[in-house]
């Protein structure tokens, strides 16, 4: 668990790096809303975290379902990272550029967990 834990760790800090830039980019430069802006690095940010937690981070196929899987355990942490970014920026009124680094803070801990179940050796 260790290990993969900080290839996860490893990998997610550079999803996370890439997907922000890529949000920073969209909210500034293509004169997008927070939400639209968020959702669109999400995407991009997902395809790369499936190639880097498969082929990387716990070495394993995932088995037969392995990409539904990741797909309904990012779904659901969009939805929550999603309804974190908005309680940040219209309930408690905080700056939108950092909206997505409370949402990962709040989601990463759950990600890995149901992440690493998806990639346990068989």
């Amino acid at each position: 668990m260790r290990h993969s834990l900080h290839r996860f760790l490893a990998s997610g800090m550079l999803n996370t790096l890439a997907s922000y830039a890529l949000y920073r980019l969209l909210l500034d430069f293509m004169v997008m809303t927070y939400a639209w802006a968020y959702s669109i690095s999400w995407l991009v940010g997902i395809g790369v975290a499936y190639g880097l937690q498969r082929y990387y981070v716990f070495r394993q196929t995932g088995g037969r379902f392995g990409l539904l899987w990741v797909g309904a355990i990012y779904l659901a942490q969009y939805l929550l990272g999603l309804a974190l970014v908005v309680l940040w920026v219209r309930g408690w009124g905080l700056p939108q550029i950092w909206a997505p680094v409370f949402s990962i803070m709040v989601s990463f801990p759950l990600t890995y967990l149901a992440s690493r179940r998806v990639f346990r050796a068989r």
